[in-house]
């Protein structure tokens, strides 16, 4: 717009410096000390140099340029610092996660672990894993903790009662006290504790635990730190839900071992009850059979034997069809007075012809005066001294 090269046209030079090195801050104070000086410099030489018109259109192309260029360079440093913030947390967290991969599923354990990457991966003073317990009145307990401000860990907080983690636990979203004093229904488990940041633990939807992060300064969680641990909060759900069924599998596993353990022994039992009467009832019989007995007394005798162990054998088979009755809790039993001489006699006329064919002695004395006499199920009993 002017013929003649004006030194003030210089002064764009700083503008741009301070526009690239320092933003908009730096651009508009730089405009504004240029525009100070250009009027400086019009009442010094009263328009000797320059015509108004070009002072004035100088002041606004200079002002327009440093604006626009500053804006554009403090919106890419904003960017820069948003990226770096939020690699800063990316990194935090995939640090933070990894470690829920070393507990080697144990709850316990990874409930350690997740407290202890809390307090050293995001400046937390102390940190605290709470899960439901089923007693006789649900409620919070600390499976694990870490830092500086432990809590008893025997100590439950009922579902319905005060407390930061209560809150988190019932609503399912994070709660946040930059200073617990000013908390009415605040649960102080720690005199130290002056902000506290209680997170649940989500998975699909349903809260299996809190987070409770606490700090002895007051704000000590600022709004990046509640979303880092939001973040963080999600994986370690999930990693304990994981965890959990896992130890429901292990139980489930000791305890389909133990009942074929059990099913196992059960069988060796009812082989070795059912063969002792039918080993007596088949020697008894072999004698009469064979014709092997002396006397007409003898060989009653033999038959009374096969006689009663087949009742023992019809008794034994009607118990062991009982034993649903003791699996659902059922099980009777007869208590009264029994004389031992007369079961013990018939024991020893079960097991006598195994002896025999084993070739080895077995007797059995009992006193006849004063007798004997237990309280028992007598069929109950008498199974045992067979066994």
């Amino acid at each position: 717009l002017t013929r003649d090269f004006h030194a003030f046209y210089l002064c764009f030079l700083p503008v741009i410096w301070a526009a690239l090195r320092r933003g908009l801050p730096g651009a508009t104070t730089c405009i504004l000390l240029t525009n100070a000086g250009a009027i400086v410099a019009v009442r010094l030489f009263l328009y000797e140099l320059i015509s108004p018109v070009d002072i004035q259109l100088f002041m606004l192309v200079i002002s327009v340029t440093g604006l626009l260029l500053g804006a554009v360079v403090t919106e890419r440093k904003e960017a820069e610092i948003a990226l770096t913030r939020q690699a800063a947390e990316t990194a935090a967290l995939y640090r933070a996660a990894a470690r829920l991969l070393s507990s080697g599923g144990d709850l316990p354990g990874l409930a350690l672990q997740i407290a202890r990457a809390v307090t050293e991966e995001f400046a937390s003073a102390h940190c605290a894993v709470l899960m439901p317990v089923h007693e006789s009145e649900a409620g919070l307990k600390a499976l694990a903790q870490a830092g500086e401000l432990p809590t008893p860990d025997d100590v439950a907080l009922p579902l319905n009662g005060p407390g930061l983690t209560v809150a988190a636990f019932n609503s399912g979203e994070a709660v946040y006290a930059p200073d617990v004093s000013a908390v009415p229904n605040y649960f102080c488990g720690n005199a130290l504790t002056r902000s506290e940041l209680a997170v649940p633990l989500e998975v699909d939807g349903r809260v299996i635990g809190v987070l409770d992060l606490q700090s002895p300064e007051p704000d000590a969680f600022d709004e990046q730190a509640r979303r880092i641990v939001s973040a963080f909060a999600e994986h370690a759900g999930l990693a304990l839900e994981n965890a959990r069924l896992l130890e429901d599998v292990r139980v489930a596993r000791r305890v389909a071992e133990e009942a074929n353990r059990l099913k196992s022994q059960f069988f060796a039992n009812a082989s070795h009850e059912l063969r002792t009467p039918l080993t007596s009832i088949i020697g008894s019989l072999s004698m009469i059979a064979d014709d092997r007995c002396d006397t007409l007394e003898e060989a009653g005798n033999f038959s009374r034997i096969a006689y009663a162990s087949a009742n023992t054998l019809l008794d034994t088979i009607n118990k062991l069809l009982d034993s649903a009755k003791l699996e659902a809790g059922k099980m009777e039993i007869d208590i009264q007075d029994v004389t031992l001489a007369p079961v013990l006699t018939h024991v020893h006329a079960l097991t006598r012809f195994q002896a025999e064919v084993k070739n080895i002695h077995f007797d059995i004395h009992v006193p006849a005066n004063p007798g004997i006499v237990v309280r028992a199920d007598m069929s109950g009993l008498q199974r045992i001294l067979l066994n």
